[in-house]
């Protein structure tokens, strides 16, 4: 008798790039837009533009400004694009080879990393593309934020997707998840009630 054969190993990856398909979604999503929208950018706006003439969509508060950014958010660690690159790279083989311990598995959490990928990859391919990153969402406060002033520091779709991927992490992490997981482990220690128990 022939013994079976072993499972194809493309099977088992497909399979696997299926149960992650909302991570895969989200982080396609997240870089389609940031790529587009920077393109928009280079397309419209000179580079440099941080002032008028800038473009307004909310006068006072929202425009759209061309800033090559070699640094990180709030313009840290200028001039050192590569090792941004490199830590790019580092993060998203790190979020893949600990994807068990960071409960990839869970829909919720797809979604979180899907939107930090996509902008890990948005401005990765800036540096590697451009030698800077491009921002270019300029919002203003009519008051003086602490530490930062009337005028947050532009950014781009990539820094929302991530900077809104981190926030959502921690909630999940915090708040609930380890809510729903109570309560499953409540619902398991319920014993079933017997038929010979069960009210007349």
């Amino acid at each position: 008798m022939n013994s079976p054969a072993p499972p194809h190993p493309a099977g088992g990856l497909a399979a696997k790039a299926m149960r992650a398909w909302r991570l895969h979604a989200t982080a396609v999503v997240i870089l389609t837009l940031d790529l587009a929208t920077k393109q928009w950018v280079l397309n419209t706006i000179p580079e440099g533009t941080y002032n008028p003439p800038w473009k307004t969509i909310i006068d006072g508060t929202f425009y759209l400004v061309h800033i090559g950014n070699k640094g990180a958010a709030f313009g840290a660690f200028a001039g050192y694009g590569w090792l941004l690159a490199i830590l790019a790279i580092v993060a998203i083989a790190a979020i893949y080879l600990f994807r068990k311990d960071l409960e990839l598995h869970r829909p919720s959490l797809q979604i979180v990393f899907g939107l930090i990928i996509g902008g890990i990859l948005g401005n990765f391919i800036d540096r590697v593309w451009h030698g800077h990153v491009i921002d270019f969402l300029d919002v203003h406060f009519p008051f003086d934020v602490p530490f930062i002033g009337p005028r947050f520091p532009a950014f781009n779709i990539a820094d929302s997707g991530i900077t809104t991927g981190v926030f959502l992490y921690f909630i999940l992490a915090f708040f609930v998840l380890p809510k729903s997981d109570s309560d499953a482990k409540k619902i398991k220690k319920i014993p079933p009630e017997s038929p010979g128990n069960s009210s007349q």
